[in-house]
């Protein structure tokens, strides 16, 4: 098992990868994380990309498993202040997205949740690089990062 972090018992990821995203969001996925997920190359398969529990980090599900998740959070007594946090964290930046030839856009809002640092960010903007991610691939969804948060003391534990 990885660290508790915010209370939550981090499993350990399956495997670990890193990529690159364009400051426009496009992000191509490394093969096994698309066989994982199940992408068969379908034009009508749908996934969610949504915030992760953890700050800093979305969350890349296929759209069944992120429907089971949703029918869960809304079992939960919405009355409590934290169920009705998790519940805006988790389904209201939650977007329905596809992926095209092992490519994924990632919109405006959560481009902003990966919080990359601003000299990462300055870099891409004068010379067109990419930005860096880091994808933990666990059963049933991608968890991704920047580059420089998964590097941080937070990450470094979960081996």
């Amino acid at each position: 098992m990885g660290k508790d972090i915010y209370g939550l018992i981090k499993r350990k990821p399956l495997a670990v990868y890193t990529s690159s995203i364009g400051k426009d969001g496009t992000l191509c996925l490394p093969e096994e994380c698309l066989n994982e997920l199940g992408y068969n190359s379908d034009p009508e398969s749908l996934f969610v990309l949504t915030n992760s529990l953890i700050e800093g980090n979305i969350c890349l599900y296929p759209k069944e498993s992120f429907d089971n998740i949703v029918s869960h959070l809304k079992s939960l007594n919405s009355f409590n202040r934290n169920v009705r946090l998790l519940q805006m964290r988790i389904m209201g930046r939650a977007v329905n997205t596809s992926i095209v030839n092992g490519t994924i856009v990632v919109g405006p809002d959560l481009m902003e949740s990966l919080r990359f640092n601003a000299d990462a960010v300055q870099a891409a903007e004068n010379d067109s690089s990419m930005l860096q991610v880091t994808i933990l691939r666990y059963q049933n969804k991608l968890e991704i990062m920047s580059s420089d948060s998964y590097n941080s003391e937070e990450y470094t534990e979960c081996e």
